[in-house]
């Protein structure tokens, strides 16, 4: 479960930090626009499989159960 928390915040996290600060045009300015879509799409791509490859590999972990009428 630490490992889905983790990959999750990564996904996230890269997003914000990445698009959403002023880091984004320091990476522009650095390796081009073509270059940050590369780099930025590799990093995104990378942590959706890693969150998904945790997902798969979770605990089940029941919150609620149905009832016998369902």
């Amino acid at each position: 479960m630490t490992m889905l928390v983790l990959a999750a915040i990564v996904f996230v996290g890269s997003h914000i930090l990445l698009s959403g600060t002023p880091l984004r045009g320091v990476v522009v300015r650095v390796v081009g626009e073509t270059g940050f879509l590369a780099v930025f799409s590799l990093i995104a791509i990378a942590s959706l499989v890693w969150t998904a490859w945790s997902y798969s590999d979770a605990d089940y972990v029941g919150v609620w159960q149905a009832g016998h009428a369902l």
